[in-house]
C-alpha cells in the first residue's frame, strides 16, 4: 500500500570548517497519514577536492513515539555507490544492518533495545535522542549510540559508542541564527564522564523543542553546522520558532 506523506516543515543547514562553507543539507520532516510514523528526509551535496560531487540521501522513519523503524542511506561519488539499511524488529529486539556497494552486499544482525539510538550521517536527526532519553540536569548522562563506520566497502558491523550528554540550561536560551533569535535547549557532548573526562565538550548542540530538530552544532575542532532556513508547512502545527 502506498504511503501518504504530509510534510510538516522543511529547511536547510550549512556546514562550515574554520569559517569556510563546504556543504549544504536540505531536509524535510513529514508524517505518514496511515501509520502516523514520522519521516525525516535529508539530502547533502558537497564538492570534493577532485572536483567530483558527493551526494547522500537519508530517510529516517520513526513511530509516533519516536522509536526508530527503518533508516536508509544512499551515497554516491563518481562511479562509487553505497547503500546502508537499518531495519529494526521491535518484537525480537533485533537490528538488521545491510551494506551494499559496487562489489557486493553484506548483512549482519545485532541486539537492539530502547536504550539504543541510531546515528545517521545527516544533521537533522542528530538530536532525536533528546525526544525519548531523560537527560539529567545535574550531571552528565550516558547515551548509547549505534554507529557504522563503513564508507564505500563493508569493514565491520555497527558498534556501540557512548557519549556523555550534559544539559547546560535548565530551561531554554536564545540562539541568534541569521539575525533571528531562536529559543533552544543547549547540550554539551562529552567523550568521557564528569569524573574522568576533559572539562571541554567535544561539541555543543542547540536543539528546538519541536520534533528534536537541531539548530546548531559547534565542535571543538572548529567544525560548525547552522540552520539557515526552517519553514513550517502545516498551518496547525505549534509555532516552531
Amino acid at each position: 500500500m502506498k504511503e501518504t506523506l504530509e510534510k510538516l516543515f522543511e529547511g536547510t543547514y550549512q556546514y562550515f570548517q574554520n569559517g569556510q562553507n563546504y556543504s549544504q543539507e536540505n531536509f524535510h520532516v513529514s508524517q505518514i497519514e496511515e501509520s502516523h510514523d514520522y519521516v525525516f528526509e535529508s539530502e547533502i551535496l558537497s564538492r570534493v577536492e577532485t572536483g567530483e560531487f558527493f551526494k547522500m540521501s537519508v530517510r529516517y522513519q520513526l513511530s509516533q513515539f519516536y522509536v526508530p523503524h527503518k533508516i536508509e542511506i544512499n551515497k554516491s561519488l563518481g562511479s562509487k555507490i553505497a547503500k546502508e539499511n537499518f531495519d529494526i524488529d521491535q518484537q525480537r529486539q533485533i537490528l538488521t544492518y545491510t551494506f551494499k556497494s559496487n562489489t557486493g552486499s553484506q548483512s549482519v544482525e545485532r541486539p537492539f533495545s530502547s536504550k539504543h539510538y541510531i546515528t545517521a550521517p545527516c544533521f537533522v536527526t542528530a538530536a532525536l535522542f533528546t525526544l525519548t532519553k531523560k537527560i539529567d540536569t545535574t550531571a552528565r548522562t550516558p547515551v548509547t549510540f549505534i554507529t557504522a563506520a563503513n564508507e564505500w566497502e563493508f569493514t565491520g558491523p555497527p558498534v556501540d559508542k557512548i557519549l556523555w550528554v550534559e544539559m547546560k540550561a535548565h530551561d531554554t536560551e536564545e540562539l541568534l541564527v541569521a539575525g533571528a533569535p531562536l529559543t533552544a535547549s543547549k547540550f554539551e557532548l562529552h567523550e568521557e564522564d564528569a569524573l574522568t573526562g576533559d572539562a571541554r565538550p567535544a561539541a555543543e548542540l542547540w536543539v528546538s523543542k519541536h520534533f528534536g530538530v537541531p539548530y546548531q552544532l559547534q565542535e571543538r575542532d572548529g567544525a560548525k553546522v547552522v540552520v539557515r532556513k526552517l519553514k513550517k508547512l502545516k498551518q496547525d502545527l505549534e509555532r516552531i520558532f
